[in-house]
C-alpha cells in the first residue's frame, strides 16, 4: 500500500512542480518581439569602430535599454547561429503544461487497460519517469552544476540585436537560468561593455524582471553601477522566493485553506488568459468546482483533507525528491539564488547537497548567497546613492502556499514582501489592522489605501511602488510605469506615480 501511495502522488508532484515553473514563464516571456520582431542589428563591434567615430559619451541624452527576463526564457544548443532556432524543450509555448495533461491522460489509459493491479504501482512510476525526463532531461545539470547536454543561451547575444522600446534601443542579453548568477554577471558586464561600444552610448538602463534582478543583484556587488545610469527590478526574486525555500527544505506540508486561497486567486485572474492559453483553461476548471470551496473551508473537512494530503506527502517524500527534484532542479545553480533566507538555506544544503560529490556545488551557491542574496537590500541602497533606482512589487493575490507560508500575498509566485525588499503586508484576505501605525515614520505616508501594506520598511521606501492585482509578468510598461521612470530625473514616489496603483487586468 506504501509503495502504490508513492506512486500515486508522485504524478500530483509533476502536475504542481509544472503549474509552478509556468508561472515563472509569465516573466520570461514579456520580450518575444525581441526574438520574432528584430528591427535591425548592429554591425560587430570592431566593424563599427572601424568605420565610424562613436558620438560623444556627454553628448549621449539617452541611453539604450538592456533587459534581462525571468527564469524559464528559451534554451539553445550552443551551435545554433539561428536567431529562431531555439532549443525545443517543453516550457516553450505552454508545452510543459500540455506534456502535464498529456502524462496523465497515458497513465490513465494505461490504468484503464491493466488487468492486474498490483501492475499499477509500476506504471505510475514509468509515467512519471517518462515526464520527467521529457520536461526536464534535456535541461538537466550535474552533480557539480553543470549542464549535460549541449543547450546554453548566452552565445544568442550576438550579433547585436535590438528592438525599439519607447524611441530607445533595447537589448536583450540572453543567459542561461540555470547557472550561478555570479558567473553570468561576468557575461552581462561584457555584454555591455559591447553595447556601448557599438552604439556610442556612455551609458544603458537596465530593465530586469524575476530571476533577471538576481543577475544585476550580482553585478552591482562585483562592479557597482559601472556603466549603468539605472536599474529597474520588477517583481523581483532577489529577496528570495518562499516557494524555492520550502521545496528545497523537504518541507511539503500542506495547509487546504491556503491551497483554496490560491485556487480562488487563479479563478479571478482575468489578465492570465491572455498570457497563457493552457493556463486559462486551469483557471477555468478550477472556477467550475468553485461551488465547493466553502465545504472545503470548514474546520472539520479542512483538518481532515490536510491530515491525509500531509500523510501522503511524508510516506512518499524520500522518493519524491531522489526521482524527481534532486536530479532534475536541486542540481541547477540558479534556483539556489532564490534561497535568500540565511538559515533556510543551510538547511536545505544539508538535506540535499550532502557528500563529497557536491562539494563543487555548494562552493558554487555559496559564493552567490553570501556575497549577493543575504546583502541584497544593502546592494540596492548602495546603488540608490549612485544612479536611479526603482522597485515594483505586486500584491493582491494569495501566492503558492509553500510548508510554512500559507496566504500570504503577492503576484501569485513571490510574495510582495520579498519582491519590495521588506514591506509589512498582511495574509491574504486580511489587513494591518484598523489602527495599525506606520512602522517607519519618515514624513510621508507609505500605507496602502486599503490597509494591506506598509511600505516604509523597505529597502528603499520612497522608490518602491506597488501594483495591486499585478501577475508575475512584466506588463508594467503597458501601464508606462516604466516610461515614466525613465524620462524622471530622479524618480520618487509622487503624485504623477502614486506607491500604490490598482491593476485589475
Amino acid at each position: 500500500m506504501k509503495t502504490l501511495t508513492k506512486r500515486l502522488t508522485a504524478l500530483l508532484l509533476a502536475f504542481v512542480a509544472a503549474i509552478g515553473f509556468s508561472f515563472s514563464v509569465f516573466a520570461a516571456n514579456g520580450t518575444e518581439d525581441l526574438q520574432t520582431e528584430l528591427l535591425a542589428e548592429l554591425p560587430s563591434v570592431a566593424a563599427k569602430a572601424a568605420a565610424e567615430e562613436p558620438q560623444s559619451k556627454e553628448a549621449a541624452a539617452v541611453y539604450p535599454i538592456v533587459y534581462l527576463s525571468g527564469f524559464g526564457s528559451q534554451l539553445y544548443t550552443q551551435a545554433s547561429t539561428d536567431p529562431q532556432a531555439y532549443f525545443d524543450w517543453l516550457l516553450d509555448d505552454g508545452g510543459l503544461v500540455d506534456s502535464v495533461w498529456v502524462g496523465l491522460g497515458k497513465t490513465a489509459l494505461k490504468v484503464l487497460y491493466t488487468p492486474w493491479l498490483w501492475w499499477l504501482p509500476n506504471l505510475l512510476a514509468d509515467a512519471v519517469c517518462e515526464f520527467m525526463s521529457a520536461a526536464f532531461g534535456p535541461i538537466a545539470c550535474d552533480e557539480e552544476g553543470n549542464t549535460v547536454h549541449d543547450v546554453a543561451n548566452n552565445h544568442r547575444n550576438y550579433p547585436l540585436r535590438y528592438a525599439l522600446v519607447y524611441g530607445r534601443q533595447m537589448f536583450e542579453f540572453h543567459y542561461d537560468w540555470r547557472m550561478d548568477p555570479w558567473d553570468t554577471a561576468v557575461e552581462l558586464r561584457a555584454y555591455i561593455d559591447d553595447v556601448l561600444a557599438g552604439t556610442g552610448a556612455a551609458k544603458v538602463e537596465i530593465d530586469t524582471i524575476s530571476y533577471g534582478t538576481n543577475v544585476v543583484c550580482a553585478y552591482l556587488e562585483q562592479y557597482g553601477t559601472a556603466g549603468l545610469n539605472s536599474v529597474f527590478f520588477g517583481v523581483s526574486a532577489a529577496g528570495g522566493v518562499p516557494l524555492v525555500e520550502e521545496l528545497l527544505q523537504k518541507h511539503l506540508e500542506t495547509n487546504v485553506p491556503a491551497i483554496l486561497d490560491f485556487a480562488a486567486s487563479a479563478t479571478g485572474n482575468a489578465a492570465m488568459s491572455g498570457r497563457s492559453e493552457q493556463m486559462f483553461d486551469i483557471a477555468t476548471f478550477l472556477s467550475d468546482f468553485s461551488w465547493v470551496y466553502p465545504l472545503l473551508r470548514s474546520s472539520a473537512v479542512a483538518w481532515t483533507l490536510g491530515t491525509l494530503l500531509n500523510g501522503f506527502l511524508w510516506l512518499l517524500e524520500d522518493y519524491l525528491y531522489n526521482n524527481a527534484l534532486i536530479p532534475f532542479f536541486a542540481q541547477w545553480p540558479g534556483l539556489w539564488s532564490m534561497v535568500a533566507d540565511d538559515s533556510a538555506y543551510e538547511n536545505a544544503k544539508a538535506v540535499l547537497l550532502k557528500g563529497e560529490k557536491y562539494a563543487v556545488l555548494r562552493d558554487k551557491i555559496d559564493r552567490y548567497h553570501y556575497n549577493v542574496a543575504i546583502r541584497a537590500d544593502e546592494i540596492i541602497q548602495d546603488a540608490a546613492e549612485e544612479i536611479k533606482v526603482g522597485v515594483l512589487a505586486a500584491y493582491g493575490y494569495a501566492a503558492i502556499p509553500a510548508g510554512a507560508y500559507t496566504s500570504y500575498q503577492g503576484d501569485m509566485l513571490i510574495g510582495s514582501a520579498r519582491e519590495s525588499f521588506g514591506a509589512i503586508v498582511a495574509p491574504y484576505g486580511e489587513t494591518l489592522g484598523e489602527n495599525y501605525e506606520q512602522a517607519v515614520a519618515d514624513g510621508v505616508d507609505h500605507l496602502s489605501p486599503d490597509g494591506e501594506v506598509d511600505a516604509s520598511t523597505c529597502a528603499l521606501p520612497n522608490q518602491t511602488w506597488f501594483f495591486k492585482g499585478y501577475v508575475h509578468k512584466n506588463d508594467y510598461r503597458q501601464a508606462g510605469m516604466y516610461a515614466w521612470f525613465l524620462d524622471s530625473s530622479q524618480p520618487r514616489v509622487c503624485e504623477d506615480y502614486p506607491q500604490f496603483t490598482e491593476y485589475w487586468w
